[in-house]
């Protein structure tokens, strides 16, 4: 049997962390740059970037790049993955604030991909999710990852 291997592009982006957020979004706008003329470059290049807040950013800063990768995400090039504003920190909010947060960006990514965004993938190992699961249940997510629990 013939394995296929398949990568896709990723950026895991904390613009706000250290930095300004006006530099937090210059590096958001440059990585999607960068995707962007890949996908020109090399017809089956695909990537996937979590959290709504760097599309809000892009959609008021940039409306022609915005109306790019909404193209993208429509030929199924681009994933939107997650299903959070800005990925949290897990140890602190309450259920029902996670809960109001994926509805929240649910509504902001459906008008322009045309469909709900149901996965929900927690990447950050210093995070401990004791209560993602359920509110993952309550989004009525399809998929939920929590890559570094055993």
């Amino acid at each position: 049997m013939k394995k296929k291997t398949h990568l896709i592009g990723n950026s895991h982006i904390d613009p706000v962390w250290q930095w300004r957020w006006q530099d937090g979004m210059s590096e958001i706008k440059a990585i999607f740059k960068s995707v962007l003329d890949r996908m020109n470059e090399f017809p089956d290049f695909k990537f996937t970037c979590a959290g709504s807040m760097y599309y809000e950013w892009i959609e008021k800063s940039d409306p022609k790049m915005f109306a790019e990768i909404a193209k993208r995400i429509k030929e199924g090039r681009w994933c939107v993955a997650g299903g959070w504003y800005l990925q949290p920190d897990c140890n602190i909010p309450s259920g029902e604030s996670f809960a109001r947060h994926g509805f929240v960006v649910a509504d902001f990514y459906n008008p322009f991909t045309g469909k709900s965004i149901h996965p929900v993938i927690e990447i950050k190992k210093e995070d401990f999710r004791v209560i993602s699961g359920s509110v993952a249940d309550q989004k009525h997510v399809k998929e939920f990852k929590d890559l570094f629990r055993k």
